[in-house]
């Protein structure tokens, strides 16, 4: 006889606590300096570039703490984080020179994209009507944490994107002032009033997925930002177009954080 089912609490992950870092500068230093830890930029509630002073938020133990700003070379310092107050003071005289920080190598992997159709232009993806998608992606999978930034335009509707969710949708053509934001951590966190792009004209949209927080700018201005679990996110990089629009992309490039 079959023995009864013996159900299992479900496993509970739990996020290692997280303590507070001051992170300040000297006065001669200067303003406008960018925050890191451990080469990866930290950004701030709006998702953009954290500035110092401020505070940041890390696990115990030691990190690399580093400030950049273009133009110049950059200032770092390994400070052990406790479960206390913790602060940290760069001093110095700011060097003209090259940021290693800022200048971190970016990837140009419009070559590696499936898909579409190549032209002197850039890959065009025509859909030919309602219900139809031409898709170029890459084969290779990237984690977070990533920066993508993708140089493209529309004639119409429909410029698509596939990395951290299913679908992210400008010129949505329905309601082309609201981001559409499909499957993956974040689904169904639409932003009204920050989907409508230009047509026929190259815009860039910068997407930053982090472990814990994904931003999207398009042309230098925020979008929308989104605080989910990215952590886990391993897939290719994909833009397609919809609905009868047709999409060019100039260049795709990605940076790993």
């Amino acid at each position: 006889m079959a023995g009864d089912a013996i159900s299992k609490p479900d496993v509970v992950k739990l996020e290692p606590p997280k303590f507070d870092v001051e992170v300040t500068v000297s006065a001669e230093m200067g303003e406008g300096w960018s925050v890191f830890v451990d080469g990866r930029p930290v950004l701030d509630k709006a998702g953009k570039p954290a500035v110092a002073p401020c505070t940041v938020s890390v696990v115990d133990g030691n990190h690399r703490i580093g400030l950049a700003k273009e133009g110049f070379k950059d200032f770092s310092q390994t400070l052990l984080v406790k479960p206390n107050s913790n602060t940290i003071k760069m001093e110095g005289n700011a060097t003209k020179g090259l940021s290693a920080l800022l200048s971190a190598t970016y990837m140009d992997i419009t070559a590696d994209l499936i898909g579409g159709k190549r032209t002197p232009d850039g890959i065009v993806l025509a859909s030919s009507g309602k219900g139809s998608k031409t898709i170029a992606q890459t084969k290779k999978t990237y984690n977070t944490p990533i920066q993508i930034d993708y140089v493209c335009m529309t004639d119409s509707t429909n410029i698509r994107l596939s990395y951290g969710c299913t679908q992210m949708v400008f010129n949505w053509e329905e309601n082309q002032n609201e981001l559409r934001l499909r499957g993956g951590p974040a689904d169904g966190q639409h932003r009204p009033n920050a989907g409508q792009v230009p047509t026929n004209k190259m815009i860039k949209i910068s997407q930053i997925v982090m472990r814990d927080m994904m931003t999207v700018y398009v042309d230098g201005q925020l979008k929308g930002t989104w605080k989910a679990d990215f952590s886990s996110i391993s897939s290719p990089i994909g833009v397609f177009s919809a609905e009868g629009s047709t999409v060019t992309i100039k260049s795709v490039k990605v940076k790993q954080l």
